[in-house]
């Protein structure tokens, strides 16, 4: 998937592509992320609407937003350490239980969650 902004690693380049000639190509893609997997430990999301669309001020969304994380709480424990809600995107600070590193599946969860509220 093409996504402009963002361009492929060094090592998945076109012999002979440069940087600049793949966002004038426009034959980019999301880059490859590294991530650490630390059981117990503390992360920083930053979460972006889709189209970057002010979803986020509605008072529906937000509590959709709220149940989501009230539900996979239950199952998933996780501590918020920090919260920023703007329009169109959000950060979170998020501390994991001592044997848990699976941030993915939570994220997977509330965003399906709001989704279909």
């Amino acid at each position: 998937m093409a996504t402009a902004g963002f361009t492929r690693p060094a090592h998945d380049r076109k012999a002979g592509e440069t940087r600049r000639s793949q966002l004038r190509n426009k034959d980019v893609a999301m880059p490859d992320y590294r991530r650490a997997a630390v059981p117990g430990g503390t992360y920083f999301f930053t979460l972006v609407t889709e189209r970057r669309q002010p979803i986020l001020t509605d008072p529906d969304i937000r509590q959709a937003l709220r149940e989501a994380i009230e539900t996979v709480r239950l199952t998933q424990p996780f501590v918020i350490d920090a919260w920023v809600l703007l329009p169109d995107h959000l950060h979170a600070i998020w501390r994991l239980p001592p044997d848990d590193a699976d941030f993915s599946n939570r994220w997977r969860l509330i965003k399906r969650h709001v989704t279909h509220a």
